[in-house]
Order: structure tokens, then C-alpha cells, then sequence
């Protein structure tokens, strides 16, 4: 996210984009959380499309942030015993 490299043209294939994770990841910053929206609004376009879109549309920024983890509820867990 902080070079704009395009790693399509470096030897990756469309296959090896997640693109899944990418918008989930995407979706984590306030700067780059309407850019995820569109790609979700369009499940049907290319790998290499949502790539392209990302790459020239989003500038490059140092962006760090913890994914989301699912947490243990004990309360919920204490109901099921």
C-alpha cells in the first residue's frame, strides 16, 4: 500500500490475487473504505480489473492496523453447558 508497484505485470498471475482479502483489508481505513464498497458492489468483474482500479486510484500511504480476530464470549459459551 505504500509503493505503487504493479506486481501483475512482475510475474503474479490473476489467480494469485485474493481479492477477498484485499477489499476486507482495504475496508479496515477511512481513506480507502468507499474504494472496497465499489469493488463489493461488483462481484463480477476480473481480478485484474479490481487490481488495476485499486493500483491507480488509491494513493500510496503507509497504513497499518490489526485484523479483526473473533473473540470468545464466556458468557455464551457458559449457556451452551
Amino acid at each position: 500500500m505504500f509503493k505503487k508497484n504493479n506486481l501483475l505485470k512482475d510475474g503474479y498471475s490473476e489467480k494469485d490475487y485474493p481479492n477477498f482479502l484485499v477489499n476486507k483489508g482495504m475496508s479496515l481505513y477511512a481513506d480507502t473504505i468507499l474504494h472496497a464498497n465499489e469493488i463489493n458492489r461488483r462481484p463480477w468483474i476480473d481480478n485484474k480489473l479490481a487490481y488495476d482500479y485499486y493500483l491507480n486510484s488509491i494513493r500510496p500511504r503507509k497504513r497499518y492496523s490489526k485484523w479483526f480476530k473473533k473473540t470468545k464470549n464466556e458468557d455464551l459459551e457458559l449457556l451452551k453447558e
